[in-house]
């Protein structure tokens, strides 16, 4: 049975504030933290076993999905005690790892259908999408569907094509790791353990489309906008008289939105929240729990976190 290894332990300093106190992976779109949103994708791909590797905040990751049950799947956590490097963080996972496992980044959000197109390959598999602005990412080489070449965030990148940070290995990939050393940075790069594999011609790509990255904060609202096309309406709050609901819009229990009040759906508003009156509330626009949205406010193309 195939696993599934999230690395979940980095702060994310790009997206500060918002991190100062809650992991990158538990920052919201459209209403749910991104890491569940990847698990939930992987799961429905037939994953039922995670290995979540978490260090930043800790807490608030198993305080939320604990042993998985509410979700559906079994989870053990692993702590990545020094911010050493992706390969350090996988390593860490080696102890509970049988066979063939997937690898991702949580901090991406990804698409049920990309996520099996990689599972139904032999391992080793590495993820890539194109780009727009490449040298921001690995650049990634392809010839006849293998990995030729991979170079980190190059000024002059001779590819769009990009790593996307999801890979399917089986245990080969800890001898290569075994023999890495660390990077000008100090860190383990797992990047490296993938150069034996591209010079033997054993590293396949497959090619994602629903990839996103999550690397700063506008990319989250970015995300929220794509994931909030798939919304389910539903209305379990209290809707006074004189509120308009257009479109696609969920409304959490204990919420109440108040006379006058315009909402334009995609929209998710959380649970115990209070809106208008008289707000204005427009498409592609997540809020969370326990917000007050007051008097005449206008909202559109937003996130407003718990």
């Amino acid at each position: 049975m195939v696993q599934c290894v999230i690395l979940a332990a980095g702060e994310g300093k790009r997206m500060r504030p918002l991190t100062g106190s809650r992991p990158k992976v538990m920052l919201p779109v459209a209403n749910r933290p991104m890491l569940e949103h990847l698990l939930r994708a992987v799961r429905d791909a037939g994953i039922v076993e995670f290995i979540l590797v978490v260090g930043y905040e800790e807490a608030a990751v198993r305080h939320y999905f604990g042993d998985g049950s509410a979700f559906g799947v079994k989870i053990r956590y692993v702590t990545q005690k020094r911010q050493q490097g992706t390969g350090d963080a996988l390593m860490s996972a080696e102890p509970h790892l049988n066979g063939q496992f997937l690898l991702m980044n949580g901090d991406m959000i990804l698409s049920l259908e990309d996520i099996s197109k990689i599972l139904v390959n032999s391992a080793p598999v590495l993820g890539v999408c194109t780009s727009d602005h490449p040298q921001d990412f690995g650049v990634v080489t392809v010839a006849n569907g293998k990995v030729t070449g991979l170079e980190e965030k190059t000024e002059f990148p001779k590819s769009e094509l990009i790593n996307a940070g999801i890979y399917l290995f089986n245990r080969d990939i800890f001898t290569n790791l075994a023999g890495i050393t660390p990077s000008p940075r100090g860190e383990l790069e797992l990047t490296d353990a993938l150069m034996p594999l591209i010079h033997e011609g054993r590293l396949s790509a497959v090619t994602l489309f629903s990839w996103s990255d999550m690397g700063s904060p506008w990319d989250l609202l970015d995300a929220n906008e794509v994931l909030l096309q798939d919304l389910t309406p539903g209305i379990f709050g209290e809707i006074e008289e004189g509120v308009v609901l257009k479109g696609a819009v969920h409304i959490g229990k204990g919420t109440v939105v108040k006379t006058g009040s315009y909402i334009e759906g995609p929209c998710i508003i959380g649970e115990n929240c209070r809106i208008g009156p008289h707000a204005y509330i427009r498409g592609a626009t997540s809020i969370g729990n326990n917000c007050h949205i007051g008097h005449s406010i206008e909202l559109k193309n937003s996130i407003v976190l718990s």
